[in-house]
């Protein structure tokens, strides 16, 4: 996960790797001011929701705030 914020909204990227090494990146924006701890944590379930719905099991979690 990696993520900005400020006065005009939020934005991440998600980042899921299969065990094969394939990259699939997401990208979340937030069109309203939301500090960058809640974009974290709705970052965070949205990449949950994403796992289950591909049923990718099973999965480690790595999040990056820099």
């Amino acid at each position: 996960m990696d993520e900005s914020s400020n006065a005009e909204g939020s934005r991440a990227r998600i980042i899921l790797t299969s065990l094969e090494g394939h990259d699939y990146t997401y990208k979340v924006c937030f069109e309203f001011p939301i500090t960058n701890n809640i974009t974290g944590y709705k970052v965070f379930l949205g990449g949950l929701g994403i796992i289950k719905a591909l049923n990718a099991y099973p999965f480690y979690i790595h999040i990056d705030f820099n």
